[in-house]
């Protein structure tokens, strides 16, 4: 599945509305079904509200991002991976497998991200995971979580468990753990906070007191998000 795929799950837009182009694969609107011919090589509207969303973003100086009240960082002592808070990402994500059903990379446009390295066998990271959801729900329009699991567990197992355990995230598998390698974390969970620039401001526990606040003074602090409001 592509990370550029967006879910197509919205109603109510006519033909009318459509201008010239192809639908996207895997669309199941009325616009881009067999029985919509010959208009179904009309471009879906949905794509064009997502690329007109894009569009509209705020464009934000770098240096408003330098002046920001991010929150503290937790102290370099006694940290159980490679100290990132301040900087950019390492490695982006690429190839990744999408567990999720309903989500993708796509949502996490415009938004601060958490980035939460799990595993099903792992207790503290199940533990977290309603916190996280909590977050996610109170934040839809300015927050994204995603998951990344694959710490010795094969893929079907995370799978499985994400059946049962209903959450509103990114869901990714990496068994080659392309991303979190570069933290060289001595355990899980561990979570990234990521700032609307792609830098992370905050690296640790979920299950630290203060997490939440953190990720509150983050979403306050990040001059895109403020910008959008």
């Amino acid at each position: 599945m592509s990370f550029v795929t967006m879910i197509l799950a919205s109603a109510g837009l006519s033909l009318s509305m459509m201008g010239p182009g192809s639908c996207p694969p895997g669309c199941e609107k009325d616009c881009c079904t067999a029985e919509a011919a010959p208009e179904k090589d009309a471009h879906c509207p949905l794509c064009a509200t997502k690329e007109t969303k894009q569009a509209e973003l705020p464009q934000i100086d770098t240096a408003t991002y330098g002046n920001a009240n991010w929150p503290a960082h937790n102290p370099e002592k006694g940290l159980y991976f490679k100290n990132f808070q301040g900087k950019p990402m390492p490695a982006k994500f690429s190839d990744e497998t999408v567990l999720s059903g309903e989500r993708t990379l796509e949502h996490t446009k415009g938004k601060v991200m958490i980035v939460d390295f799990w595993a099903t066998w792992c207790g503290p990271c199940v533990a977290a995971a309603p916190k996280l959801a909590e977050l996610q729900e109170a934040n839809k329009d300015n927050l994204q979580v995603v998951g990344v699991s694959g710490v010795n567990e094969d893929q079907a197992t995370v799978a499985a468990f994400l059946e049962s355990h209903e959450e509103p995230f990114v869901q990714l598998f990496d068994s080659d753990q392309k991303v979190m390698k570069h933290f060289e974390t001595r355990g899980i969970p561990l979570v990234l906070v990521v700032s609307t620039d792609g830098v992370i401001r905050w690296m640790g526990n979920p299950l630290q007191p203060e997490f939440k606040k953190v990720v509150e003074q983050v979403l306050e602090a990040d001059p895109l998000i403020q910008a959008k409001s």
